[in-house]
């Protein structure tokens, strides 16, 4: 078994065995490149685990380092209070990369809610 596939396994076992704080601090521990591997190698199921479990600075780093499929699926299920808080800990290319990805309604409510908005705006 391959070592990309014992860490996913790792994950898949403390989120079923309801081990929280240890899939918290394994993620938090974890470099963004392996999550974002860990995040496309799950099922939908415990991959929304692992989002919940992420801070708002991993959230931001597992934008970073998914494809475009699995960033689109992310954004779309994401409440937009939790990726106004990933974006502002995002380098401003990526806040309006992901900000541009969304319908402009949502794109405005996130914006709303961002810290960095005044900083953010003129760039988009």
């Amino acid at each position: 078994m391959t070592e990309k596939r014992m860490t996913v396994d790792r994950i898949q076992e403390l989120i079923q065995d309801n081990l929280i704080e240890e899939a918290r601090e394994f993620l938090a521990e974890a470099h963004p490149a392996d999550i974002a591997e860990i995040y496309l190698q799950l099922p939908p199921g415990p991959r929304e685990a692992v989002r919940a479990l992420l801070t708002s600075e991993g959230l931001a780093d597992l934008l970073g380092h998914l494809d475009a499929d699995l960033k689109e699926e992310l954004l779309k299920r994401l409440p937009k209070a939790a990726l106004a808080k990933a974006l502002d800990h995002a380098g401003p290319d990526m806040a309006v990369d992901v900000l541009q990805s969304l319908p402009e309604g949502v794109r405005n409510s996130v914006l709303s809610q961002m810290n960095t908005s005044e900083q953010i705006a003129p760039l988009l």
